[in-house]
């Protein structure tokens, strides 16, 4: 997440392999958060894909509290455990 934060230098990979990805604002995104260099890796198609889509996708973020509030809860027993120690044959201890 880059949100309100500044890079001296930003790489942007743009491929259309991550079609899912190329929206004008994310592009926008990565853009502005460079102070002095801004590098596009990819293809011509992809940047053109990327600035035509002025579609925004909902995210889904909070992916890890999603699962756990999905997941069934863990049974807990309420019986005790107990580590027992038995010396090896021929020694005390």
């Amino acid at each position: 997440k880059s949100q309100g934060s500044e890079y001296r230098a930003v790489v942007i990979p743009l491929l259309t392999q991550h079609y899912m990805m190329l929206q004008r604002n994310l592009l926008y995104t990565a853009v502005t958060r460079a102070k002095e260099l801004v590098v596009l890796v990819g293809t011509l198609k992809a940047i053109a894909l990327a600035v035509k889509n002025n579609k925004i996708v909902q995210r889904n973020s909070r992916l890890a509290k999603r699962l756990q509030e999905s997941a069934p809860s863990p049974s807990v027993s309420k019986k005790k455990s107990a580590v027992t120690y038995k010396p090896a044959a021929g020694h005390s201890d």
